[in-house]
């Protein structure tokens, strides 16, 4: 298995990402999935929230963000038209898949 860095042609932006989605009390993920969907963001459902999955650009571009580098967890700002449902969206640092040392 390769990091999409480690494959010719890809860089930072095209590596896919995870971003957890906290919603408010009470809120429902239907908005937010929709406004995801509409921008090739994928969604799954969780208790408290939602799993956002996305290359980093693109979740970047959708959420009106700039890295000044490409390192993770890093909070993205809430759009507005999601502001109702969602308090916060980080995108959570990817799991080691290298043995230390290596």
């Amino acid at each position: 298995m390769c990091h999409s860095s480690d494959v010719p042609g890809q860089g930072p932006g095209d590596e896919v990402v995870e971003a957890v989605a906290e919603l408010r009390d009470d809120a429902s993920a239907d908005l937010l999935t929709g406004w995801c969907a509409e921008r090739g963001i994928r969604v799954l459902p969780m208790a408290a929230g939602a799993l956002l999955t996305a290359e980093w650009q693109r979740l970047l571009d959708a959420f009106g963000a700039r890295a000044s580098d490409w390192s993770r967890p890093q909070t993205l700002p809430v759009p507005p038209e999601l502001r109702t449902v969602v308090r916060s969206v980080t995108v959570v640092a990817p799991p080691s898949l290298h043995s230390p040392g290596h």
